[in-house]
């Protein structure tokens, strides 16, 4: 991810989204990972679940370190954005004059999707093995948990959704 933002900052999009890719591929194996748990009884799961202690994986530094990096993306790829002169309106309305700017978009809107599908499939493995009213192995209530399953790290590549969607209906409209 620092390597990302390093390359943003240069302006070299073919390697960054190349390697944008491969964190995408490495979340969708980590969440394949975490369905592996899923084979548990909930009995089960408190004997490994006692293995932890007081961990999560929310504790971990490379947790922390998505967690940090990740919104960075997006202030790298809005600062890439002014300096070519270009909105992000423009970059989906006019593909063929921004592919490389409009494959970052998209690939910050995948890696974006399989962070909120890990949050999902977490949250509700949690559920099914501790019930809803437990206390999570890191000490986070599951309300708390719940209430992560609304975040975005990139939420204008969401908006932006919405303008075209509306751009596409006013067009209709002629």
């Amino acid at each position: 991810m620092r390597t990302i933002r390093t390359l943003l900052g240069k302006g070299d999009l073919p390697y960054a989204i190349r390697l944008m890719q491969r964190v995408i591929r490495t979340q969708h194996l980590m969440l394949e990972n975490l369905r592996m748990l899923e084979s548990m009884t909930p009995w089960e799961f408190h004997a490994f679940r006692k293995v932890l202690e007081d961990g999560a994986g929310t504790d971990s530094p490379g947790f922390h370190a998505l967690m940090r990096l990740s919104p960075l993306l997006w202030d790298d790829y809005k600062a890439l954005l002014e300096r070519e002169g270009v909105t992000l309106i423009e970059v989906y309305t006019q593909p063929q004059h921004y592919p490389l700017l409009l494959a970052m978009a998209e690939a910050l809107i995948d890696y974006d999707e399989i962070f909120q599908l890990f949050r999902t499939q977490h949250f509700k493995l949690a559920i099914r093995m501790i019930g809803p009213g437990s206390m999570g192995t890191g000490g986070t209530s599951m309300q708390v948990l719940e209430r992560t399953l609304r975040d975005a790290f990139y939420p204008e590549l969401w908006q932006v959704r919405n303008e075209l969607t509306e751009l596409a209906n006013q067009q209709g409209e002629r």
